[in-house]
């Protein structure tokens, strides 16, 4: 039969290898399977430290629910009062419409493996071709290493999600970071 998407999972590369290669393309959607929730966990852990150590500038979604950018925010006045704004904002929106270095483009780690099928019908503009988050435009270069657990009993697999993205790579369980 045939696949629509291509899993490798090239073992002779480091974790830090494999972190780089993830994010060497340009507007990249990279995938990685593992095996555990540990290894969710620690992956997460460890990208985030490999990134920041490498000055890259990243964003961590880790549910559905951190996929908003409000319509109203509340911010300190000189005063230190709450005051409502009522125009976009929050960290995710701030993220996305920063400007960015084309030759440092940013990264958003997405895991999946909080997203039911339904949510990720329901969120997938952000892998489109014209790709957004909550109406907000993702940043041209920005790379998406999304993460998720195919033994979780309810890890949804269909190809119209995996064909969504570049590359996949399965993360050999002797690699736990």
């Amino acid at each position: 039969y045939f696949e629509t998407w291509h899993r490798q999972s090239p073992t002779q590369l480091t974790l830090q290898e494999r972190y780089q290669r993830w994010i060497n393309e340009k507007q990249k959607k990279q995938l990685v399977t593992v095996t555990t929730n540990e290894t969710i966990a620690n992956l997460h852990v460890s990208l985030e430290a490999y990134y920041q150590s490498i000055q890259r500038p990243y964003y961590y979604i880790h549910s559905p629910e951190d996929l908003i950018c409000p319509f109203h925010t509340l911010e300190k006045d000189s005063n230190n009062h709450g005051v409502i704004k009522h125009e976009r904002g929050g960290p995710l929106y701030n993220f996305l419409t920063q400007v960015y270095q084309e030759d440092n483009p940013p990264v958003l780690i997405i895991n999946y493996n909080n997203f039911s099928a339904s949510e990720l019908a329901r969120l997938n503009a952000l892998l489109d071709k014209t790709r957004a988050i909550d109406g907000v435009s993702i940043p041209k270069y920005c790379t998406i290493v999304g993460l998720m657990n195919t033994m979780k009993p309810d890890c949804y697999q269909g190809p119209d999600f995996y064909s969504r993205f570049n590359d996949t790579d399965c993360l050999p369980e002797t690699m736990n970071p």
